[in-house]
């Protein structure tokens, strides 16, 4: 395995680049794609280190998603920078409508440009809509 992590689109020198507080990725200049190893995509949606409120108050534009993750599940395959392992293409959570690339080897994972910002959306929106059920939840049972 070599030190030097090429973008699996491009072929460019991935840069390590410190994203939030301790969560080290290797982000593509060229295409704004990034990759996390294993275990930094769990850590990064565990931190709210990013102020995505104007973002959780958009209605989401569930048509566009749906679009891009049709496209997106049938492109070429791509290679892991780590291992040169052909990427699994999953919808993460099985219901954002955002695809990633995830290596079965090595567990590491590729995101495009932006997808990481759609994640951590993902992430605040599904755990808000969550504390919401739970109250409704809650309110329902000492209803008389």
């Amino acid at each position: 395995m070599s030190d030097i992590r090429t973008c699996p689109l491009d072929g460019k020198d991935l840069i390590a680049t410190q994203y939030e507080a301790d969560v080290e990725v290797d982000l593509c200049q060229t295409c704004g794609g990034v990759w996390l190893d294993a275990g930094e995509l769990q850590r990064i949606q565990d931190l709210v280190e990013n102020d995505y409120s104007s973002a959780l108050k958009e209605v989401p534009d569930d048509v566009a998603k749906a679009y891009a993750l049709a496209r997106e599940q049938y492109a070429d395959a791509l290679c892991c920078p780590c291992c040169n392992e052909p990427l699994e293409k999953i919808e993460y959570g099985f219901c954002s409508q955002i695809v990633i690339d995830v290596c079965s080897r090595c567990r590491g994972t590729w995101l495009q440009r932006d997808e990481l910002k759609s994640l951590e959306i993902f992430f605040e929106r599904s755990q808000a809509e969550t504390k919401e059920l739970r109250r409704g939840f809650f309110a329902s049972l000492f209803r008389s």
